[in-house]
């Protein structure tokens, strides 16, 4: 994000937001948060490409600015964010920015429609229906992650447990730099980031380091653009649809279930659309089987709890994306 140039600005008016509403920074250099709504107000700090941020009240503030030749419009809006998994500011937890460069969480324009099927329709359905397999390289070694991403990922040797006392670890990380430069912090001594054998690793093709946080939760980083686990996801969920115009990922946030969201293939490379509230709207808690019928259109089964019999059994749906 570069080149500001500002075209207008209105006058002052602020207004909070009584719903949480998140958004996610998509400047790839990251988002500068301020004091103040305008551009000579102190810079409080910069939150990275990707993190997920909370609107938390709203202005009618307009401004528009160039970046790279083009002009984008928005306003000046208060956020809240966090220091997980980078540390962002170690004073400030709020302030102003700009929201032309954010974008939803959730894309109003998603509807999804699922219908229950039988056992026998999906099977039928599945075996019209070449998958597409996608095995991503994944490596498990620490050792070899370390020597792979000398370049890209600085390792802190000191940590600190719940009572305060320092201790020697190999896996917590003290920043990571990215393709651009980015060089991002993490907090060593608050940080619950850490390599765990046998469910972490590195996956090179998509340049994603998948570790492990708090409640055996995910933790995804992007070493291309700096990304974090709610935009960027764990590999291991990727279902690309046939054509590869969508994919279905998602991550462990470190309760029972999984959180989906989509991505779109824009410029070659697949960026977050839309979350998938799957939980709250369709009681999905995660999908057993999962199969993309067409670019819009997918089957899933899933276990469900009779009350009757007391036991799990396998369900089947067919549903369908509309935008």
């Amino acid at each position: 994000m570069k080149n500001y140039i500002v075209v207008f600005i209105s006058v002052f008016f602020l207004r909070f937001a009584h719903a949480q509403e998140y958004y996610h920074v998509t400047a790839k250099s990251g988002l500068n948060v301020r004091s103040n709504t305008d551009l000579t107000s102190k810079k409080i700090a910069k939150i990275p490409f990707g993190v997920v941020v909370e609107k938390i009240a709203t202005t009618n503030i307009e401004l528009s600015v160039k970046d790279e030749g083009k002009k984008v419009k928005g306003n000046w809006i208060k956020v809240k964010f966090y220091n997980y998994p980078y540390l962002i500011s170690k004073n400030h937890k709020k302030g102003f920015v700009f929201d032309g460069f954010l974008k939803p969480m959730k894309n109003k324009r998603l509807k999804i429609k699922i219908d229950s099927i039988t056992k026998q329709v999906f099977l039928n359905l599945k075996n019209e229906q070449l998958k597409i397999e996608k095995v991503s390289e994944k490596i498990k070694d620490l050792d070899s992650i370390k020597v792979l991403l000398k370049s890209s990922v600085l390792w802190q040797r000191w940590h600190k447990d719940s009572e305060g006392k320092a201790y020697e670890r190999e896996d917590a990380i003290k920043a990571i730099i990215t393709e651009n430069n980015q060089k991002l912090m993490f907090d060593p001594f608050e940080s619950e980031v850490g390599f765990s054998k046998g469910y972490s690793g590195y996956y090179p093709e998509e340049e994603i380091l998948v570790l492990e946080g708090g409640h055996s939760s995910d933790v995804c980083l992007s070493l291309k653009n700096g990304g974090e686990t709610q935009t960027v996801g764990n590999p291991q969920y990727i279902e690309m649809s046939p054509k590869g115009t969508y994919r279905l990922n998602g991550y462990f946030p470190g309760q029972e279930c999984v959180s989906y969201f989509l991505e779109k293939k824009e410029d070659r490379e697949f960026t977050f659309f839309s979350e998938l509230n799957l939980w709250q709207d369709y009681d999905i808690c995660y999908f057993k089987q999962f199969y993309w019928m067409n670019e819009t259109q997918f089957i899933y089964s899933k276990m469900s709890y009779n009350s009757e019999t007391e036991k799990e059994f396998e369900a089947y749906f067919k549903g369908e994306v509309k935008l």
